[in-house]
């Protein structure tokens, strides 16, 4: 059995991107002072004159651009430990007990949900940080809607038994999907 799980909102409680910025600033100031301009593109991804790959883009170019490698995973790995995850993610082994593959499928960065689900048998594919000389130089690859699908392609899987997500977004995956599950805080549901 083929399970995938969305990350941000299905096994936490909040989106995890902007908490992660906040983790490898160097300062409350030098976050606050990039924050304004990720917010203005914010807006026009709100208002659909920015797509959700150049919202990210942005949010890399801001945060991350010129970090080194050893500081982003000291950085996912402080963050991991501050991440408040929901009922699901405690239940995972149980959830997960009877599936042969499963897969952490999220627009969230694989440089700290890999850090989060290390070891089989969980994958994680998610968005990726370009490099270049052990330096953050862009963002590699979203993760984002019909993505995912692509990135599951990647990698041989062009169905699931279950799928678990929170949101709307996520509809290409669940085209894929036997079985999904919507989740809302603790709350999960087939739908």
């Amino acid at each position: 059995m083929i399970q995938a799980f969305d990350f941000d909102k299905t096994l936490t409680y909040q989106d995890s991107l902007l908490g992660f910025f906040r983790e490898v600033s160097p300062s409350t100031i030098a976050f606050r002072l990039r924050w304004v301009p990720f917010l203005a593109v914010a807006v026009l991804h709100k208002l659909k004159l920015a797509s959700n790959d150049q919202l990210k883009a942005a949010g890399v170019a801001l945060f991350l651009k010129g970090k080194g490698r050893e500081e982003i995973h000291a950085a996912a790995q402080r963050y991991a430990t501050k991440i408040k995850y929901n009922d699901l993610y405690r239940r995972l082994p149980e959830v997960t007990a009877k599936a042969t593959t499963v897969i952490i499928v999220t627009a969230s960065f694989e440089e700290y949900v890999g850090v989060i689900f290390p070891q089989a048998p969980y994958s994680v594919i998610g968005a990726r940080l370009a490099w270049q000389n052990d330096r953050v130089v862009g963002l590699e690859r979203n993760c984002y809607a019909a993505q995912k699908v692509d990135a599951l392609e990647q990698i041989g899987i062009t169905s699931v038994d279950e799928f678990y997500t929170d949101s709307e977004s996520d509809r290409p995956v669940m085209n894929l999907a036997q079985r999904v599950f919507m989740v809302d805080g603790d709350v999960v549901s087939e739908k």
